[in-house]
């Protein structure tokens, strides 16, 4: 029996242990989700298609035409590297890291 317990709860532990560390392949928090510091919603750029008549970009793992909407803001204009998003009637633009620029034929 003594020799159980301490199995006992190490096993029990595991779960508190695991719930605790943070994946580093999650996703970055949706749109719906608030930037620490300002408390407004946060969009992460990931990648923009530009070619023949489509305009598409993936904004916080979410695929978005031109025109469309993402959580509360609409998005204006997809270009090589940028997207440019309205909320609340103001325009500001999402900028792709230099180590995520391909262009396309």
């Amino acid at each position: 029996m003594q020799h159980r317990l301490p199995a006992l709860v190490l096993l029990l532990s595991l779960p508190l242990q695991a719930a605790a560390l943070n994946d580093p392949t999650r996703p970055s928090p949706g749109p719906g989700g608030a930037s620490a510091a300002t408390g407004k919603p946060a969009w992460q750029l990931d990648s923009t298609f530009v070619g023949r008549g489509q305009r598409r970009a993936v904004i916080n793992g979410k695929q978005v035409i031109e025109g469309g909407v993402i959580d509360s803001a609409r998005v204006l204009r997809v270009r090589h590297s940028e997207v440019v998003l309205e909320v609340d009637g103001k325009a500001f633009t999402l900028h792709l890291t230099p180590a995520g620029f391909k262009k396309t034929r």
